[in-house]
């Protein structure tokens, strides 16, 4: 198993529950880390399946499952497997962790049905539907596993898009007061607290990729910056016209508070890298083969421009025409200037019953 396959499976065993970090693997499941490493997710669904086959009830496997699932836009299968983990949980933490991934599939379905984004039309009734299951599995989960604090953050955004402020703001509380929580995400979550407009943007996806140096890249090494993410292909002609605009902004901004990630899809690796090369495009540059990035962040127009803050919410989406994105990005840096704290660095007593 190579280096960057051995770092992704000890993040995955460290995203559920602490009883299962001992949990030993069949060799199949390194074989679907590999896989999806490289972006190849039919084999690592394959792989993650058989690993499942071998060890029946096996947690990391289900949730690996789901995840590549969700990757290749099945969201139906994924909340299939989902339903089966949760069948089968063995204890309380577990149960929340499946619940944790019900809600997260259900708010991404909100957020995509919001805006009209990849496989999903606009649809207000059915992203408020979304909206509600997602709180509802986050009430369940909640109680099962009142200590899970990336289930408590999840939890307070999803009430603040109900305008249920006075419980997000709570729910922000009591994640930042969950022992264990690092001064970072306590900082953020009181800072939430606080605010319930910035509580109801929406969280950008967890995501990995690897950009045209071999090196990793991801949304929790893009934390504390601004990032503008620009989905676009050679082929597109209204992504090759506006380029040279969206790489100004590189020029325009701090590098030690802003990064432009640009996502290539629809390219061949050949077609990419010669593009690239031969029009010196800076920035950091990833080619999503399988994807899996469309997928995450319900992209189905070309270009698509998202824009991050420091937290890793999203502040705006553009698809097709381009916004003021050079002021955008000026009025975020402005509003979240470096290692700003919030007004309290202490989180607030909580209510009874909170």
């Amino acid at each position: 198993m190579s280096h960057t396959a051995q770092i992704l499976a000890l993040a995955c065993l460290a995203s559920l529950p602490a009883i299962y970090a001992q949990t030993t693997l069949p060799a199949t499941y390194q074989q679907g880390l590999e896989a999806e490493q490289q972006d190849q997710l039919d084999i690592a669904l394959d792989r993650f399946q058989t690993a499942l086959r071998q060890s029946p009830n096996c947690p990391i496997c289900y949730e690996a499952i789901i995840r590549v699932q969700s990757a290749m836009g099945d969201d139906k299968a994924a909340l299939t497997t989902d339903a089966k983990m949760l069948a089968t949980a063995a204890d309380a933490a577990t149960k929340a962790h499946a619940e944790m991934l019900a809600a997260e599939i259900y708010y991404r379905q909100w957020s995509a049905y919001t805006t009209g984004g990849g496989a999903y039309e606009k649809n207000p009734k059915r992203a408020e539907q979304s909206l509600q299951k997602s709180e509802a599995a986050l009430q369940r989960a909640s109680a099962d596993d009142p200590s899970d604090e990336p289930l408590r953050m999840l939890h307070a955004h999803v009430l603040a898009a109900l305008h249920r402020d006075e419980d997000a703001s709570r729910e922000f509380q009591a994640c930042a007061s969950i022992p264990g929580t690092s001064s970072t995400e306590c900082t953020r979550a009181l800072k939430l607290s606080q605010n319930a407009n910035l509580g109801r943007l929406e969280p950008a996806p967890s995501f990995k990729a690897i950009n045209m140096d071999g090196q990793p890249v991801s949304l929790d090494a893009l934390a504390g910056k601004v990032v503008l993410i620009d989905f676009w292909g050679s082929w597109c002609h209204f992504c090759v016209r506006d380029s040279g605009y969206v790489q100004s902004m590189l020029d325009s901004f701090d590098p030690k508070s802003f990064v432009l990630l640009e996502v290539d899809e629809g390219d061949t690796p050949e077609a990419w890298s010669q593009y690239v090369k031969s029009n010196r495009m800076q920035g950091v540059q990833v080619q999503d083969a399988n994807r899996q990035l469309q997928s995450l962040f319900h992209v189905s127009g070309f270009p698509t421009y998202i824009i991050l803050d420091r937290d890793g919410l999203i502040h705006n989406r553009y698809s097709g025409a381009i916004g003021d994105l050079r002021g955008d990005i000026r009025q975020i840096l402005k509003d979240q200037p470096p290692n700003k704290q919030p007004l309290n660095t202490q989180p607030a007593p909580l209510t009874p019953g909170n």
